[in-house]
């Protein structure tokens, strides 16, 4: 339950909104409006959660960088709940694959036993074999096109640094900081010693 949920109010409420809930809600949950002990220490413990999220939320600075928060939580659980249902169905998909792949080993093998009695038949390890040759060139695809993709990434990285370098305006702001910068100085320096060595060896 979020801040927003304890103080029973919209994430898009206005600071306006949140005081008067606020104050419906303190004189909702005050201990000595309560009828019981019981009632009395559950208001307690209601209000101490509706003030503490009240501080946040009526606080501009305080409430913009729990949104924030709260947002890449959520977008956290998302990529959570986005690999879990890839790795439920990839599960799946790898457990059909199998055993429809064992099946026709099956058969293939009483197909086999029929018609050549006196050879060995196709076991059940020959089938482990087979199939985790099949699994690493699924991986070795997935590594290619993994590359492929990261290759096209690097190129365009380059086409846009290349730009950002022979476009006037850009060329001459990054050589000024370079001629102003010690420190970027000193690592270029560094890079250029780096790449003669290996020039030299």
């Amino acid at each position: 339950m979020n801040l927003y949920e304890i103080l029973e109010v919209s994430e898009n409420a206005s600071e306006e909104t949140i005081n008067k809930i606020y104050k419906i809600q303190a004189k909702r949950y005050h201990p000595d409006l309560q009828t019981s002990e019981t009632k009395k220490l559950e208001a307690q413990e209601k209000m101490k959660k509706i003030n503490e999220a009240y501080s946040i939320l009526s606080d501009a600075n305080k409430r913009k960088e729990y949104d924030e928060k709260l947002k890449q939580q959520r977008e956290e659980q998302k990529q959570i709940e986005k690999q879990q249902i890839i790795n439920e169905a990839t599960d799946e998909y790898n457990e059909k694959v199998q055993k429809t792949y064992y099946n026709q080993v099956q058969l293939n093998n009483k197909v086999y036993n029929e018609n050549q009695q006196d050879q060995n038949v196709y076991t059940k390890k020959d089938y482990i074999r087979d199939y985790n040759k099949r699994l690493r060139k699924l991986k070795f695809q997935n590594w290619k096109e993994n590359f492929i993709i990261n290759l096209k990434v690097i190129l365009i990285m380059v086409i846009i640094l290349t730009f950002i370098w022979l476009f006037p305006p850009t060329h001459k702001f990054l050589v000024n900081m370079y001629e102003e910068n010690f420190i970027l100085q000193a690592i270029v320096e560094i890079f250029n010693k780096i790449i003669n060595s290996f020039k030299n060896l």
